[in-house]
């Protein structure tokens, strides 16, 4: 049996589309009184990773763990390393008890570029934690990930597609690695079959760009040009502190702004030749993103990224 952790996510979305469609059964853990209605094709155990005794049962009769669950935001840093860490805990420690045999644990390249932030620290731990259970694992940490329902590409497009300027924080020369979503799934599903790596690999794409690139990439794919207007560090700051006027987690944590201006990519070399990873270029990627009915954000596409449980 297969159990996965963050299926309501943006990446379990597309996973669990994916299982289906090969016809393999899965388990998954979904948080709230009722299971969610997009799950179909598993089983759905309603419970929490904090609750340690609801994940003995669980686990049971499991043989591989995919656990994408995670607090990406929060307002309170305490609840990123609560989640992330505690939950990973309380799951590898029913994982022993049950005798499962492998982890596939989905991390994040800021596990190793930002291990000053909560998100990258509470990642980073969660890591060594997967690392030191004795089960056989694999971790994966992807870059910028994409696709049609990605949150972080459908407020960019609603932004291009709407206004003739484009705010960027810093001088937007700061490189992004982009990863199309079922170049990411591809390598879970290869992973599920094989044995266990006991090793992590950074999944990334081939080209390396810029946001004032990415920016005008997205923009040519609709035949538009946005003029860019870059904001300085400082009055980043002074904008960002206005936050307090806006709905409470509708604001990006100044973390996420100031990794903003700071390289995001890896060396895709060892999952190349280990998993065969072959991811496809950008403009084929963007090129199927929005070459599908409407656009990412919008009627008909939607943003299924739940910033608890998604990478």
């Amino acid at each position: 049996m297969l159990l996965i952790t963050g299926i309501t996510g943006f990446v379990g979305n597309v996973l669990q589309r994916e299982l289906r469609e090969r016809e393999i059964r899965f388990r998954c853990l979904a948080r709230g009184r009722q299971p969610p209605p997009q799950i179909s094709g598993g089983e759905v155990v309603v419970g929490d990773l904090l609750d340690q005794d609801g994940l003995l049962p669980l686990t049971r009769g499991v043989n591989t763990v995919i656990h994408l669950a995670a607090r990406i935001q929060s307002a309170d840093p305490a609840e990123i390393m609560e989640v992330n860490v505690r939950g990973t805990e309380n799951l590898v420690a029913a994982c022993i008890r049950n005798g499962v045999s492998k982890i596939i644990y989905i991390s994040s390249l800021d596990a190793v570029l930002d291990k000053s932030g909560a998100y990258g620290k509470s990642k980073a731990r969660a890591e060594e934690i997967v690392r030191k259970s004795n089960i056989g694992y694999t971790i994966l940490r992807p870059a910028f990930i994409y696709g049609r329902d990605a949150r972080n590409l459908a407020a960019l497009t609603r932004v291009i597609r709407s206004f003739p300027i484009f705010p960027v924080p810093g001088s937007g020369r700061a490189r992004l690695q982009p990863v199309h979503v079922r170049d990411l799934c591809a390598v879970i599903l290869k992973l599920i079959r094989d044995q266990a790596r006991n090793r992590a690999y950074c999944i990334a794409g081939e080209e390396r760009i810029s946001m004032n690139d990415l920016i005008d990439r997205i923009a040519g794919c609709f035949s538009k040009r946005v003029w860019k207007v870059h904001i300085p560090p400082g009055l980043l700051w002074l904008l960002w502190q206005l936050r307090r006027f806006l709905p409470s987690g509708s604001a990006p944590s100044w973390q996420s702004l100031r990794l903003l201006n700071r390289d995001k990519i890896c060396d895709i070399g060892d999952a190349r030749q280990d998993l065969g990873f072959a991811p496809i270029s950008l403009d084929e990627g963007l090129r199927r993103v929005f070459s599908s009915a409407g656009s990412p954000g919008e009627p008909g596409g939607g943003s299924g990224q739940d910033r608890r449980e998604t990478d």
